[in-house]
């Protein structure tokens, strides 16, 4: 390892030095002792813990103003961007044992609290700006989207880590100790997993190849996908919705929510999210190409025509866009996952139906926009499907006689169809929506028709048949017995 380049470096290391040395010894006595440690102790190790961090991170910056004199620093700024990172896998952590500890002393409990909050979502934004990119910032490079599935497989783990490591926190604020252990165990792999994922990171600002093993996805990663991109197909209908009640009376209702419910949506379905409901990355490169190159591009145009500037006419174009894209890659992911035993071409038209459902409510508030045909096409296509949902077609069977829960729930979207469609009302929607909802787990579920083995009835039957013939034919031997007996005795001579 070469020497520091400067004065300033060289001393600023020398000061991370002492800094670590005095907290090292703090930590050593404090696994020594078997008795509580001070207040005033436990104040002191959080304050060396803060000023080491506050030393490291100028010591990257110091970094980054040296490469700049060799043509490095935005690599170096990438590099600190990332280690940062993983100093917050250990700050959060440590300020949520403070909390828990109900503080030292250092900082009035609500402060703590407060910048645990801000690390947690400082670590959230880093994360989404390293995969999504961001423009450039007085502190900060450029970011690249990542469109490599490799460096978007190794952060989803980073985040899946990170995940487990937050609830651990808060749960150990809750009072749970049994969290202690997967908080130790995931902040660590998440460093690890972090550092391999950065090395990949600069490989790809770098322009070179990175390559990873295939992975295979089973019913729940598939039908994980399958629902996000149903549920952004809805949100962009909702916001379609809710534009068009902002155009007619200048209401932003919603907007700006639902808004927000489709930007997630999006990178939910490029970066995986670990939380409910839990989504994977995409299963291999052709699909992330499939999101980022044709459904990234319609998402941006929707959101761009619905600004409040913008006619109700692009808006409607470009939902349309995002509309078969959506529904494109949906059946992308329904032949993938039409494994043996599950009926995935079921599932994702019962689906379909709230993107539907959603899409007849959007066309009749759009009314005055004099597209009647829309709506009609929309309500036509709702009904064909359900009905195809009960009777079958030619991508799967009819429901069966045996399935009778599901049959009763067929019954009872039908009927929130019907009151639906005659209304166009909100509150029916979300009936609607609801039994549609409450049906998916029924609709997942093979249909197996009873076995009819061994068919007893038809045994019984015939048994008791033969029993029958049995006891006829003995009735007949008794009654020809009886019957010879007294021809037998008739014809016998009288006595003399």
């Amino acid at each position: 390892m070469p020497a520091p380049p400067t004065q300033q470096m060289l001393e600023t290391f020398i000061e991370m030095m002492n800094h670590w040395e005095t907290f090292a010894f703090g930590l050593t006595e404090a696994v020594r002792t078997e008795q509580p440690l001070p207040e005033v102790d436990v104040s002191q190790q959080i304050i060396l813990s803060d000023a080491l961090m506050e030393e490291m991170n100028h010591a990257m910056e110091l970094q980054a103003e040296v490469g700049a004199t060799f043509g490095s620093t935005s690599e170096i700024k990438l590099l600190n961007l990332m280690q940062m990172q993983n100093v917050r896998f250990h700050l959060i952590p440590s300020k949520a044992f403070e909390v828990t500890y109900g503080g030292t002393g250092r900082l009035p409990i609500k402060k703590i609290q407060e910048e645990l909050n801000l690390t947690i979502w400082r670590f959230r934004s880093v994360h989404e700006k390293l995969l999504m990119g961001a423009p450039a910032t007085p502190d900060n490079i450029a970011l690249r989207q990542i469109t490599d599935l490799c460096i978007i497989r190794e952060m989803a783990q980073v985040m899946e880590l990170y995940h487990t490591m937050e609830s651990a926190c808060f749960d150990i604020i809750g009072g749970s100790l049994d969290a202690i252990t997967p908080i130790d165990i995931s902040s660590h792999d998440g460093i690890d997993a972090m550092e391999e994922a950065a090395i990949h990171i600069i490989d790809f600002y770098r322009g070179q190849a990175i390559s990873c093993a295939n992975v295979t996805y089973g019913r729940a990663e598939w039908e994980e996908l399958m629902s996000e991109i149903t549920r952004l197909a809805g949100y962009a209908q909702d916001v379609s919705s809710d534009f068009i009640r902002f155009e007619s009376m200048g209401v932003a209702y919603s907007l700006n929510s639902t808004m927000t419910l489709l930007d997630n949506s999006f990178g939910h379905l490029v970066m995986g999210y670990p939380g409910v409901p839990h989504v994977p990355v995409q299963q291999k490169q052709a699909y992330l190409d499939r999101v980022l190159n044709r459904l990234q591009p319609a998402v941006q145009s929707f959101k761009t025509a619905t600004l409040p500037s913008s006619p109700y006419a692009t808006a409607r174009a470009e939902l349309g866009k995002i509309y078969v894209e959506a529904q494109d890659l949906l059946q992308a992911y329904t032949e993938q996952a039409a494994i043996e035993d599950w009926p995935a071409r079921r599932v994702s038209m019962a689906m379909w139906q709230s993107v539907l459902a959603k899409r007849i409510y959007t066309e009749s508030t759009a009314r005055r926009f004099d597209r009647p045909s829309e709506l009609e096409i929309a309500e036509t296509e709702f009904q064909t499907a359900l009905q195809e949902l009960k009777d079958g077609g030619g991508r799967f069977p009819a429901i069966i006689p045996e399935r009778q829960d599901l049959l009763d729930q067929w019954g009872r979207i039908d009927s929130a169809w019907s009151t639906f469609r005659s209304s166009k009302g909100a509150d029916d929607l979300a009936k609607l929506l609801g039994e549609l909802e409450a049906s998916l787990p029924l609709f997942s579920i093979k249909d197996v028709e009873s076995d009819p083995g061994v068919p007893w009835m038809f045994i019984g039957y015939g048994a008791l048949g033969f029993m029958l013939l049995i006891c006829a034919c003995g009735a007949c031997f008794v009654a020809r017995a009886a019957s010879r007996k007294r021809s037998n005795a008739n014809l016998q001579p009288s006595a003399v």
